[in-house]
């Protein structure tokens, strides 16, 4: 199941990216639409 969260979660980072692996982005949103994907390289 994909995480996906508001971008005023990037407050506490840390945590944001702990939820980010190998084939699990972690998808933010702005206003209810999606802005922005964090992906493991």
């Amino acid at each position: 199941m994909p995480s996906i969260l508001p971008v005023s979660s990037l407050r506490s980072y840390t945590e944001v990216l702990d939820d980010v692996g190998p084939g699990s982005p972690v998808f933010l949103t702005n206003n209810v639409h999606g802005k922005y994907a964090i992906l493991e390289m």
